[in-house]
């Protein structure tokens, strides 16, 4: 189980810690040298790989899931995300989709050809009249299709 924590009144709280079902082994795998506002999480569970946002930072990064092998995604949003407050992130075949609150919208991490610093950026999937909450996407590897809808 992994989960993020920080403090709005002190930045220095910011934290991803990993424990096991049981109960044991609370580590913490990510302290304030690394995150700052960590704000949303997921695992990809094919590749072993956990991926974060900070939000404060506003850095979209992947790692081991011990923690090891850091590598930034995206570093640096355009100057129209000086602020953005992911609530929610899932995964699939390596690509994140993130909910936004700060702007209610559904996004992701795509490289861009034309873009004239680095080839990554944040893309819109689609604005929300409301606030986002959580975000699962699923295909049919994680959910086989059935005869009936009604079967699992």
């Amino acid at each position: 189980m992994y989960w993020t924590q920080w403090s709005g009144a002190n930045p220095n709280l910011g934290k991803i810690n990993r424990i096991s079902m049981d109960g044991t082994s609370n580590t913490v795998i990510f302290n304030n040298e690394t995150v700052e506002r960590p704000s949303a999480l997921s695992l990809d569970y094919a590749t072993e790989t956990l991926y974060f946002v900070d939000s404060s930072r506003t850095f979209v990064a992947k790692s081991a899931t011990n923690g090891t092998n850091v590598q930034v995604i995206l570093s640096t949003f355009s100057e129209n995300f000086t602020s953005f407050f992911a609530k929610s992130m899932d995964v699939l075949e390596g690509q994140p989709y993130i909910t936004e609150t700060s702007r209610n919208g559904v996004y992701t991490v795509v490289e861009n050809e034309s873009a004239m610093e680095g080839n990554i950026e944040l893309a819109i999937i689609e604005m929300l009249k409301n606030t986002p909450g959580g975000i699962r996407v699923v295909n049919v590897s994680q959910q086989p299709l059935n005869s009936s809808k009604c079967e699992l």
